[in-house]
């Protein structure tokens, strides 16, 4: 009884194996072989090739397909959270968008989860090195119309509040959470587009000290600025600036009549020792002439005598 052949697991035609050991293939299975080794390098090149050409390009992520036992949340931080509901463990990041192991590391750029592996794989391998990331998801910030500028906690959403006391844009949900607790419970605010109208006073309780901001341009004093000024208050300005100039003119000239004084007592000075000692010479000159001319009378007595 004749073996039944067998196709082989190639998709060639199958092989004869005679009793004697000895292979026998013929002319065209070998035919076959010989086509499918020349045409083996071609592929071999066309699919490094292909490779090579993809590398220039920028990287395809993935989709995001979540786990349907993972659900994504936010803490009373605002932070994303992921919370697994077999396992009832949370984690800051979804697992990693291509080998959906335990992420490690949040791309600000790509907005995908890594595990260190990977992120460091396709970022030198697409050029992407300049890419940022941290530990925890964050929302790509929204894009602000003219006049906006960012929350500085969250640095992604519109502000919309300014701390009167922090001098410092908040979102809402920003401004709830970092004024629950504390002495902050008791700061003011207010819309930020009322806060750039002008000049808005903020008034310090504690120490009775006034400050002024300038909402447009961020300039922050604490003599209250000209343009919130009333008409008495410019008034008494004016005449206190006029009695501040004509002080220093009085002190200018003071300074000027001290310097002069000083030259003069120099000059009496200098007078007074040259006197002195004109004087103290003409008194040993007439001192001299008096012993002279005693000891001439006294000599002409002593010649009388």
């Amino acid at each position: 009884m004749e073996e039944e052949q067998r196709p082989s697991s190639s998709g060639l035609p199958p092989i004869d194996t005679p009793a004697t050991g000895v292979s026998s293939v013929n002319v065209e299975s070998l035919s076959l072989t010989v086509v499918k080794d020349e045409q083996e390098p071609t592929k071999h090149k066309r699919r490094h090739s292909t490779r090579r050409q993809s590398h220039k390009g920028p990287i395809q992520l993935p989709d995001v397909n979540l786990d349907p036992t993972l659900i994504r949340s936010f803490d009373q931080s605002q932070n994303i959270y992921y919370y697994n509901t077999i396992t009832e463990v949370s984690t800051w990041l979804a697992p990693c968008c291509f080998c959906q192991k335990p992420a490690d590391r949040w791309c600000l750029d790509c907005q995908r989860s890594y595990c260190d592996h990977d992120y460091v794989k396709k970022h030198d391998k697409y050029n992407m090195k300049d890419h940022k990331w941290q530990f925890k998801e964050a929302l790509p910030p929204v894009k602000l119309q003219p006049g906006e500028e960012y929350c500085i906690a969250c640095k992604s959403k519109a502000a919309f509040k300014m701390c009167l006391n922090c001098c410092d844009p908040y979102c809402l949900a920003c401004f709830g959470l970092v004024h629950h607790v504390g002495a902050l419970k008791a700061h003011k605010a207010m819309p930020i587009n009322r806060y750039k109208m002008g000049w808005m006073t903020i008034r310090n309780h504690a120490d009775r000290i006034d400050t002024f901001v300038n909402g447009t341009t961020g300039e922050t004093m604490e003599d209250k600025p000209i343009e919130l000024l009333s008409e008495w208050e410019k008034t008494t300005l004016e005449n206190i600036k006029s009695h501040k100039e004509a002080v220093l003119g009085y002190l200018e000239t003071l300074e000027k009549l001290r310097a002069e004084l000083v030259v003069v007592r120099k000059e009496r000075d200098r007078a007074v020792v040259e006197t002195t000692k004109t004087i103290s010479e003409l008194r040993a000159k007439a001192e001299a002439k008096t012993r002279m001319e005693e000891a001439a009378s006294a000599k002409e007595k002593s010649m009388k005598g």
